[in-house]
Formats: C-alpha cells, structure tokens, sequence
C-alpha cells in the first residue's frame, strides 16, 4: 500500500469510526424514560408526583396519561384526558399565561401544538397547554 493510499484510509476509518462510537453511545445510554398510565391512581401507586415527573394538581378524572422524562435534563413533557365537569376546578389552580413569555420552554419540546386551539396555563415549575375543543391537557417541565 502506498503512503497516499495510507492517509487516504486513516481519514475515512478514523471519523467513520468516531461516528460510529458517538451513534451506539447515544442509543445505549439514553436517558429518556416513558410512562403510560390509565388513570391518576396509578400515577399515586408509582409515586411520579412525589418524584416531581408529573403535576400535582392533575384532576381526578385524568386517563390516557403519558409521561416522558429526560433524567440528563430532568424536563419532562406528559398529556391526559380529563372530564369535561372539571375543566373549570382544574383550570382555576392555574395562572393564565401568555405562550410568548415561555416560548424557549415549550416550543424546544411541543412543536405540534403551534396554532392550534389552545388556553396555556402556569402551574409552577410546569406549563399546561389545554385544548379548547377537548378536554385533552399537555404539560411541559
């Protein structure tokens, strides 16, 4: 093998090789852990409020909830269902927010919910976003 033939290899080999090490680190120690729970008395048996993933003002009512946590990060972004008869209690715990004042906060993690038919609230440290047309709630962390 000539020596251009020997530089030429070790500049392919050598960044094919770090990216390859980067890619397989990233799945191997992702740091993201999803929960899904049928109603608020399972999230009360998994103790997730008390470990601070997941609101405490959730409504009775909640199902469908999904939670996702960053552990590296520790932001979380989760969403539930809840009956329509307690949007107003559930929503009345809550400061009305204007989404502009948070917008590094909530657009990093939920860029679907741009335009959509939605109220945001603050529930400190976390940020609701409730739409209008279901009783579906998203929070972010």
């Amino acid at each position: 093998m000539t020596t251009r033939k020997v530089i030429l290899w070790f500049a392919i080999a050598i960044p094919m090789g770090i990216f390859l090490t980067l890619t397989v680190c990233s799945i191997i120690f992702d740091e993201t852990l999803e929960s899904h729970y049928q109603n608020k008395q399972e999230i009360i048996a998994d103790k997730a409020i008390e470990r601070g993933w997941l609101p405490n003002n959730i409504p009775e009512s909640a199902h469908d909830i999904y939670e996702r946590h960053e552990l590296d990060t520790n932001h979380g972004y989760g969403r539930f269902h809840f009956d329509k008869d307690e949007r107003e209690t559930f929503t009345s715990s809550m400061k009305k927010i204007n989404p502009r004042d948070y917008r590094k906060k909530i657009w990093r993690k939920a860029p679907k919910l741009k335009g959509q038919n939605i109220t945001w609230y603050c529930y400190d440290p976390f940020i609701y976003a409730i739409e209008n047309d279901e009783e579906v709630a998203h929070f972010f962390q």
